[in-house]
């Protein structure tokens, strides 16, 4: 979503352990994220939704399969 709340495709690169010397950015988030089971994933907007309006739907789903972020 965008700031005025209109849905928009966004690409995104992730760094694990990169220093960000660009300040010419968008957003930035900094912090430490708890991973289970070894995996992390980028959910997007339809994971959500589904999750939130039907109760046997889990996030990440089937189809965040693809926005999973593997461990090197």
């Amino acid at each position: 979503m965008t700031n005025k709340g209109i849905e928009h495709s966004w690409n995104i690169d992730v760094g694990i352990g990169l220093e960000i010397t660009d300040e010419n950015y968008f957003r930035k988030a900094e912090g430490y994220i708890s991973v289970t089971t070894n995996k992390l994933y980028i959910v997007d907007y339809d994971c959500l939704t589904m999750a939130a309006q039907f109760e046997d739907e889990e996030v990440p789903d089937d189809n965040c399969e693809k926005n999973q972020i593997k461990n090197k």
